[in-house]
């Protein structure tokens, strides 16, 4: 007796994070109900099919699936794989009553025929539900957008790597370029030609590491763009397939509904109710579609999505507020056809973006099809709504340029999946949280 309660108490203890779980039986006598009439043997039809236990006192709760059912004794399994024994009089009723119920269906078995007829409507019969034959291509769906996910957190943790070392690399370039003020300084205050060639030396060395690294930092460059627009379209194939295994989990729900007012579905009811003894829930969501939904649902909490109101002065052009670098929100053209944010050096003063010596000078090409002069900045954030994209990358235009327009461009718009609604005057935009 007290090996059978030691035997229960580990299988919850093992199974439930419940406080004072192991003093579950502590001051209770334990009565076991010896069935000596029955011999049965039950066993679940696939794994992982795990069911909340209740204890008769209806205090606690722990998950396990049903092994076999036996001379009225239970085994059960836990989520950590151990197989535990025990008396069902130490079971709720509701948890007896579903015993008796498996019991019921092991004793009497569908005949071929009706196996075939509800194979052919798309069904099964496990234990005491129906459930449809594609839940197992929901399932499988479901397992490759988690595949998905996992190589989109690889995605992002690889082009981190790279920004960091194009970071440090620009961040060394900036020491060297000191260094070589300090240098040629130096050179200019002293006539020993000793002296003088040992700095000609370490001048000409610095040199030559700031062009490498210059080229290391281009190659990252392309590293980074490459990967960047590869990421990106996986993440919208991501979207669109967590889309897709929604509808068509809700097209299940659809599906049952149909079936529950089938008249073939009906007349096969009956007589599986006749065959089995006992009546039968409805089609409905069943415990496996269930534990697919929440694992869907997790999926779906990854994949962030918002629709943006836009301004429109009637002109075809769309502004929306963004914020740079955590600054108040200023209105910018949402622009595709722009590689760059793109803003006058005017703004980025007010803005306090800073556009260093050391900030690269680029040549654009704008609307009307003439070049204007800029430097380029890496902005630290951009955010537009609830959307934030980090070291982006900022075009900041020469004075000349007093009435060009501030652009969203691809630098960030790049970065999600979006879709603009010009009647609606919105833009829809979607990405995938891959932070783990």
């Amino acid at each position: 007796m007290n090996n059978f309660v030691s035997h229960l108490t580990s299988l919850i203890s093992d199974s439930v994070e419940t406080r004072g779980c192991t003093a579950l039986f502590r001051g209770s006598r334990v009565v076991l109900a010896f069935v000596v009439s029955v011999v049965l043997l039950v066993t679940t039809g696939s794994a992982q099919e795990y069911r909340t236990w209740t204890s008769s006192n209806g205090k606690h709760t722990f998950d396990a699936e049903l092994i076999s059912y036996k001379d009225g004794e239970l085994t059960l399994k836990g989520k950590d794989g151990k197989v535990k024994s025990l008396d069902p009089s130490q079971l709720s009723d509701g948890d007896r009553k579903f015993l008796e119920s498996v019991k019921e269906v092991a004793g009497a078995k569908l005949t071929k025929d009706q196996k075939e007829r509800l194979k052919k409507l798309g069904l099964k019969l496990s234990r005491d539900e129906f459930s449809l034959l594609d839940e197992r291509k929901l399932k499988m769906e479901i397992s490759k957008s988690l595949k998905q996910k996992k190589e989109l957190i690889g995605m992002s943790v690889s082009l981190g790597q790279l920004r960091i070392a194009q970071l440090n690399a620009e961040s060394r370039i900036v020491a060297l370029k000191q260094e070589d003020v300090q240098l040629n300084a130096k050179m200019a205050n002293t006539t020993a030609p000793r002296e003088s060639n040992r700095l000609i030396g370490l001048i000409n060395a610095n040199r030559s590491a700031m062009q490498l690294l210059q080229k290391d930092i281009n190659s990252l460059d392309k590293k980074i763009s490459e990967r960047q627009s590869f990421m990106n379209k996986a993440s919208e194939e991501f979207v669109q397939y967590v889309l897709d295994i929604r509808e068509f989990s809700d097209s299940l729900d659809e599906k049952g509904k149909q079936l529950n007012g089938a008249d073939e579905f009906v007349d096969l009811l009956a007589e599986i109710e006749s065959t089995l003894g006992r009546s039968m829930k409805p089609i409905g969501e069943s415990r496996t579609l269930a534990r697919m939904r929440a694992n869907l649902s997790k999926l779906e909490s990854v994949v962030m999505t918002d629709t943006i109101p836009l301004q429109n002065n009637g002109s075809g052009t769309f502004k929306a507020a963004v914020s740079l670098n955590g600054q108040e929100a200023i209105e910018l053209v949402v622009d595709s056809g722009a590689s760059l944010v793109t803003v006058p050096a005017r703004l980025a003063a007010q803005l306090k973006i800073d556009v260093g010596p050391n900030a690269r000078p680029i040549r654009m090409t704008i609307a009307d099809g003439s070049t204007i002069s800029g430097k380029l900045v890496i902005l630290d954030s951009v955010r537009m709504g609830k959307f934030v994209a980090t070291n982006v990358e900022c075009a900041v235009l020469g004075p000349e340029a007093v009435n060009a327009p501030n652009l969203l461009g691809m630098s960030f718009l790049g970065n999600f999946k979006f879709e603009l609604d010009a009647a609606k005057s919105e833009l829809k935009m979607m990405t995938v949280e891959t932070e783990e």
